[in-house]
């Protein structure tokens, strides 16, 4: 998960430089009004990229709090289970 929040973090910013190297005139004469809805739909997605990515990361903070509890309560019974033995 980490590794895919990285890539998607490095996505997300990417996005709007791949946008502000287009410019209107790109469009050429006949499609410059589509220009903006373009430019608008590039934001959206950038936006919509990096919202992701922070859930992402969200998600596995709480995956490595669980992780570390899991792994604890493991320790906790292996010396339980070793005290047992040694009686």
């Amino acid at each position: 998960m980490r590794a895919a929040k990285g890539a998607i973090e490095a996505a997300a910013g990417r996005v709007p430089g791949v946008a502000s190297q287009v410019a209107e005139a790109d469009f050429g004469r006949g499609h410059g009004g589509a220009f903006a809805a373009y430019r608008n739909g590039f934001a959206a997605l950038s936006d919509a990229v990096q919202a992701y990515a922070g859930e992402l990361a969200r998600f596995g903070s709480s995956v490595d709090v669980a992780a570390g509890r899991y792994a604890s309560i493991e320790g906790e019974h292996v010396d339980t289970a070793r005290n047992t033995a040694n009686r």
